[in-house]
């Protein structure tokens, strides 16, 4: 068992941190940067890195924070760099400034730089420190959409289980193992189960420390209170506000409810509703109440009963927590937490278990519970690839029930920590309106099996902050119906049938008793002052709460303090969107040569190096009502289908909102590929005009401009929107590579050769992990049997946990070319060399392999051999791509339904050396190609590599291989 950092894998980054815009192949994508020069330090520190010149990468990197302070990728590699170099201090201040709001930051780096953070802690034995970056590793990719949750869970599993925190570290495990981290198999998980057995806390993520509780400098007095309207009606829930106005006593059921005054003089009052009521809570001074009769939450003006809004369910929920910030809302139905979206009234099963829910008031975090349904001794279990394990195994059975505490993220929930045991029999949860304390409330009081615990009837109180943490057990001395907590002073109240005790909680041994008949409902006003008591046969007493002079001061703030905290950690910093000077006045001319080279030059020599900003991140733009409208037109422009209707949809919008420049923008776009020129120009020019080169709507607009000129042979006006457009981003690589067949063709040679060798600068360049490819030198045409001979045994079947395909040897002995969607996923890859016995392939044993580089849109990986075996050779690779009518052979293992056809030749033409699919190159064969072929070679008859086989069409004789270009890209050549 080992912490594993998540190393700085060059060319993943390459590819991953600039996903959303691979295509155009731009270093300062990748690098998440602005700006040119940083992102060629950047690029050239890892290559120093990899290379073990640590001193000098760190020097590179120092040069990329100069020009560009905000970019995030640069302080992660700082960070890398200096870890390597020993300075760890200095390490973990870059990781930090990497997680902070002075950076632009990305989840994928986030989380790999919070996870490393948090092994470097666990390595150091500063677990709380790591626990909370655990924490935010797990937040920010909180649906292991970068593969890095599942990384940061098993890392956290490793360190519970070192500070003997046993079921923390079982249920992180099996979180892992869910999330199909790597070195994390069943067998593991069993053994991390194995060693929680009895233990009841476990706390997987952390946030905020739990306060401090004080002793009261004054024993508690309390005293019976009259009020001038009695409540006849059984209360099932009192709800306080936190501003000690009021607390509202709900009759569940009930087209009403009550309101009973604590500001000053004690006073009731019936509000009645619309609708009958079920379920309710209280939530920035709004009621939110679930209607009976039409299946719906109600947002309630608490003192009038108006209805402010409606938010609609397919199910009345008998439980409910509503967080109005966070547009969401959660209720149980089947021993699992539901969540609504309020905007649409989506509901969506969540994985946390729950029988009741109740909110923070910082709408961030979530309490639910579990009674077992009948007693059976077993304890908890947490189910896993359809396997029940148990992890608690108890020598007797009172119900005992499980507390949840959970944490809202952007898309559902994830679970934060556990008490198991925290009650028998339960039927009740109360947390402190300050939400510091929480308990669950149980029939058979609390049973804890953990030697040194007070326990029996009575109710435990556990820290919010820590359900580890057990403040105290305050005892009923018979069963318990009910619990609450004052949020002034610390006092707790716990109810049972025949009196309530008032205790306070640094002293489990002293308390006031009342005497009453109670239900178990029960809350202290937000002021602290007055305690609300549900009666046995219906309505409720009140008791008054004398205050020391400090509690009466903090009464009337302490509810300020609570902050509701948004779903995402912080706003992201955006670059800087300025107008650049000239381009308000931007109109189509019909320029001279000259003028056209003039502006070519202006634009080549310019000192302009930081890439333009997205639209979609100009705040401006950010905030267009129209935003939908966009969104709904867009996969109609990019496929080419629907336009009139997109058209129509964008005008309409545009007609509202004239002074949108993205609407103006998309609808240009839609114009121009339905053949409406004129419209199109108009709407171009206009968004050149608007925008005056803040964002990237600028240059897309000139190149749309450009592409229209060019379809009307009008090649210099073309040219003359094309140097605009590179003025504002003279490496973009869409742009020269719309101007470049432009250029040669007018003779503009000079331009030609500068602009290729600028958009060569911002390239990325292949990983310093990969080895160079030799030329092939010259050979000789083989028959297919001499080249099947030469090439299967450098041709390997590979295996994942998702099926098998095809890969070849390259470059070196070690590495191995295959389709990015053969390995796609973080599961083990094994790889089978093959040998020749006789002329005949015979598989050998299973190498293990990692991934080194992977390209999805080129559907490319390349994988790195653990123990590469002595006889497998790498093969030539062509310099260029086979012309149509050249012979091509396909080798590969396909599959036969459960077999697998080993080491398979089939022989084809090639249709052609350029088609495009998606605007990716690939060259078209007629070579038999079937499931399991993909990531095999395409051979040529010289026996040299000139492709890798990908896809097969749904028409006969047409296949695809990736071309050679595409690979030797890739790779750097001797």
């Amino acid at each position: 068992m080992f912490y594993s950092r998540v190393l700085p894998a060059f060319a993943v980054f390459l590819v991953l941190a600039g996903s959303a815009r691979s295509e155009e192949r731009d270093l300062r994508e990748q690098f998440g940067t602005q700006s040119l020069e940083t992102a060629k330090s950047i690029q050239h520190a890892i290559q120093l890195s990899q290379a073990k010149k640590n001193k000098e990468a760190l020097a590179a990197i120092e040069e990329a924070l100069k020009a560009d302070k905000q970019c995030q990728m640069a302080y992660f590699q700082k960070a890398l760099i200096l870890s390597d170099l020993g300075d760890i201090e200095e390490s973990l201040k870059a990781y930090k400034t990497s997680l902070s709001d002075d950076v632009r930051r990305t989840r994928l780096i986030s989380a790999n730089a919070a996870v490393n953070l948090a092994i470097t802690n666990a390595k150091l034995k500063e677990y709380d420190e790591a626990g909370v970056w655990f924490t935010r590793g797990i937040l920010e990719d909180y649906d292991n959409a970068n593969r890095q949750r599942g990384k940061a869970y098993r890392n956290l599993a490793i360190s519970l289980r070192e500070q003997d925190k046993h079921l923390a570290a079982a249920l992180a495990i099996a979180f892992a193992f869910e999330d199909k981290a790597p070195n994390c198999d069943l067998r593991m998980v069993r053994d991390f189960f194995d060693k929680a057995e009895n233990h009841e806390g476990a706390r997987l993520l952390h946030f905020e420390k739990a306060p401090t509780l004080a002793k009261r400098t004054q024993a508690s007095k309390i005293d019976a209170v009259e009020i001038d309207k009695t409540i006849s009606e059984a209360v099932t829930d009192l709800l306080t506000d936190p501003r000690g106005r009021y607390v509202v006593a709900f009759v569940p059921g009930a087209d009403y409810y009550y309101v009973i005054a604590t500001e000053d003089k004690p006073g009731v009052r019936k509000v009645t509703v619309p609708k009958p009521l079920t379920a309710a809570c209280l939530a920035e001074g709004h009621l939110y109440a679930a209607s009976k009769d039409a299946a719906k939450i109600e947002k309630i003006e608490v003192e009038s009963g108006k209805v402010a809004a409606s938010y609609p369910l397919k199910a009345v929920p008998s439980s409910l927590a509503v967080f109005p910030a966070q547009g969401r809302a959660y209720f149980p139905a089947d021993d699992v937490l539901n969540e609504v979206d309020l905007a649409t009234g989506t509901v969506t099963k969540t994985a946390i278990p729950g029988q009741a829910v109740v909110g923070h008031p910082n709408q961030r975090f979530l309490y639910s519970y579990v009674k077992p349904d009948r007693r059976g001794g077993q304890g908890g279990r947490v189910i896993i690839d359809g396997r029940t394990i148990y992890f608690v195994n108890r020598g007797f059975d009172w119900l005992q029930s499980t507390l949840f505490k959970s944490v809202v993220v952007p898309k559902g929930l994830l679970l934060a920590e556990v008490r198991d045991n925290a009650a028998s029999n339960a039927s009740r949860m109360s947390l402190s309106p300050d939400g510091n304390w929480v308990a669950l409330i149980g029939g058979g009081g609390w049973r804890s099996t953990i030697k040194g615990n007070d326990t029996g009837y009575g109710v435990a109180a556990f820290s919010a902050h820590n359900l580890e943490n057990v403040q105290g057990f305050f005892k009923t001395d018979a069963y318990p119906l009910g619990a609450c907590f004052n949020p002034v002073t610390g006092q707790t109240a716990v109810v049972r049938g025949d009196d309530a005790k008032v205790y306070h909680m640094s002293d489990s041994a002293t308390a006031v008793a009342l005497t009453g008949k109670f239900t178990g409902p029960g809350a202290w006003s937000g002021n602290g002052r007055y305690l609300v008591l549900a009666k046995n046969g219906g309505g409720v007493s009140l008791f008054e709460n004398a205050l020391t002079e400090d509690e009466r001061k903090s009464a009337a703030g302490w509810w300020k303090e609570i902050k509701v905290v948004p779903v995402v950690t912080s706003a992201l910093v955006t670059v800087s969107y300025k107008p650049v000077e000239g381009y308000d006045r931007f109109a189509l001319a019909s320029p001279a040569r000259e003028e056209v080279a003039k502006a070519l030059i202006k634009a080549a020599d310019s000192v302009r190096t930081d890439r333009p900003g997205v639209w979609q991140d100009y705040e401006p733009y950010a905030k267009d009502a129209s935003r939908k409208v966009i969104e709904a037109a867009l996969p109609q422009i990019k496929g080419k289908t629907d336009l009139g209707i997109a058209i129509f949809q964008l005008k309409k919008a545009l007609k509202d909102h004239p002074d949108s420049v993205p609407v103006r923008f998309h609808l240009a776009e839609a114009q121009r590929l339905s053949d409406q020129m004129e419209e199109a120009e108009t709407n171009f020019t206009a968004v050149v005009q608007a925008d005056a080169g803040r964002s990237d709507l600028s240059w897309r607009a000139l190149n749309g401009l450009a592409a229209m000129l060019a379809e009307k042979d009008k090649e210099l006006p073309a040219l003359h929107c094309l140097a605009a457009s590179l003025y504002l981003d003279k490496v973009n690589p869409q742009t020269i590579g719309q101007a470049a067949p432009l250029l040669k063709k007018n003779k503009f040679d000079a331009e030609a050769d500068k602009f290729a060798k600028l958009s060569a600068s911002a390239a990325p360049t292949a990983s310093a992990d990969l080895p160079k490819l030799p030329k092939p030198g010259e050979a000789k045409k083989l028959t297919a049997a001499e080249v099947y001979q030469k090439a299967v045994g450098s041709v390997v079947l590979i295996k994942t946990e998702k099926g098998s395909g095809s890969g070849v040897c390259v470059g070196t002995r070690d590495f191995i070319l295959t389709n990015h969607h053969v390995v796609d996923g973080d599961g083990p890859i094994e790889v089978y060399p093959f040998t020749l016995k006789d002329k005949e392939p015979v598989r050998m044993a299973a190498v293990r392999a990692t991934v080194v580089f992977r390209s999805e849109k080129e559907d490319v990986a390349v994988l790195k051999l653990e123990k590469a075996p002595d006889h497998l050779e790498p093969l030539p690779v062509a310099e260029a791509s086979p012309s149509a009518g050249d012979k091509v052979f396909a080798i590969g293992s396909p599959g036969l339904g459960k077999e697998i056809l080993e080491q398979s030749i089939s022989e084809g033409l090639v249709s052609s050396k350029s088609r495009k699919i998606d605007d990716v190159p690939y060259l078209q064969h007629s070579a038999a190609v079937n499931p399991g072929n993909s990531g095999g070679p395409l051979m040529d008859e010289f026996g040299r590599v000139a492709g890798i086989v990908t896809r097969k069409a749904s028409l006969e004789n047409v296949s695809f291989a990736i071309p050679v270009e595409t690979v030797r890209a890739i790779f750097k050549s001797k």
